[in-house]
């Protein structure tokens, strides 16, 4: 004996109380199978978005409004029949039944609505009211053949509902040299455990690990220039959603220098004396060029090698001579100076 079905489809109805169809999930068996394809496009209206158009049985239909929902079900199925004899007989008026069942695998709704003798197919019909509370929920609805004639796929889908909380994340900034102190905050407050990440264009570098919806945080060795940072919050919860704070453009001053000067005190009258400078920038040896003056007139520009300039200088007529150095600020270091004054005798 052979048995042989012909198409059939099974539809699942996601409708909300106002009558907005959120999405549906379809199993087309034309041969015995559990195997369904998610159909997740909005039925009429614009309750929210509605993702998950791969392969599977999962969709998720999130910004709907809270509240109560229906699940209604429509069917086709052509009568089925086998080969062989005795000649084909009239296939029984068996009914098939549809289970709905919660996350944990409770029952929440079941129908017996499959008449085998309706070829045509059925209306849709309410199988339960399900309530719905910010959160994920995922139902199970299966619908089981009542006849061996009947070869109407016993087919699953499972029904993954997320309706997230909007959420409002904010940020600021603090700068204290190379340092830069964030403060963000998530409203509503997510469970412990969730953070806003600190962006700058692409690369993420610090986690503000919120308690209550704030936190904060500090980036150290911030090069000095204008910075962009975006705080953006990744839900990790299905109750609430993701959000991303207006962005905060920051300006890290350039690195403190030190410029030390060390020259002789008193020296003859014609003497050349020799002076030794010395740049820092951070701690660490600064590069960059010195310009050397004595009694306010140039009298040399240098390039640092390993943060230090060795100059002698021209001959100093008697008196006092003021010998000063400055060093010119670079794009990441500012500008300082240091200054001796040289006595000049007979």
């Amino acid at each position: 004996m052979t048995v042989r079905a012909l198409s059939a489809t099974l539809a699942l109805v996601a409708t909300s109380l106002a009558g907005v169809g959120l999405g549906a999930a379809r199993a087309d068996a034309a041969a015995p199978s559990n195997d369904l394809i998610a159909n997740a496009t909005p039925i009429t209206g614009d309750a929210g978005s509605v993702t998950g158009t791969t392969a599977g049985a999962t969709w998720t239909a999130v910004d709907h409004d809270t509240g109560t929902f229906d699940i209604h079900l429509s069917t086709t199925c052509a009568q089925s029949f086998y080969e062989g004899p005795p000649p084909t007989p009239t296939p029984p008026a068996d009914r098939g039944y549809y289970i709905v069942r919660d996350e944990v695998g409770a029952v929440v709704g079941s129908r017996r609505r499959w008449n085998v003798n309706n070829p045509t197919g059925e209306t849709p019909t309410v199988i339960t009211d399900l309530p719905l509370v910010p959160g994920s929920h995922t139902y199970t609805v299966r619908f089981y053949y009542g006849s061996s004639y009947l070869y109407c796929a016993g087919s699953q889908t499972q029904v993954t509902v997320v309706d997230a909380q909007p959420t409002l994340t904010t940020l600021s900034a603090v700068v204290s040299r190379q340092k830069v102190t964030f403060t963000g905050s998530v409203t509503p407050a997510p469970p412990a455990g969730s953070s806003i990440q600190i962006r700058e264009v692409h690369d993420s570098l610090l986690g503000l690990l919120l308690l209550g919806g704030a936190g904060t945080g500090s980036l150290t060795g911030v090069l000095p220039g204008k910075h962009t940072y975006i705080g953006w919050f990744e839900s990790p919860f299905p109750a609430f959603a993701s959000s991303t704070a207006v962005p905060v453009t920051v300006t890290v001053p350039k690195y403190v220098t030190i410029t030390s000067l060390a020259a002789p005190t008193s020296v003859k009258v014609g003497a050349r004396p020799t002076i030794t400078t010395r740049v820092k920038a951070g701690g660490v040896a600064a590069k960059g060029r010195v310009v050397i003056r004595v009694n306010g007139r140039s009298v040399a520009t240098r390039t640092l090698v390993n943060g230090t300039v060795t100059q002698r200088l021209p001959r100093l007529a008697r008196g006092r001579a003021t010998v000063t150095v400055v060093y010119r600020a670079t794009t990441l270091n500012a500008s300082s100076s240091a200054t001796r004054v040289i006595t000049v005798r007979r």
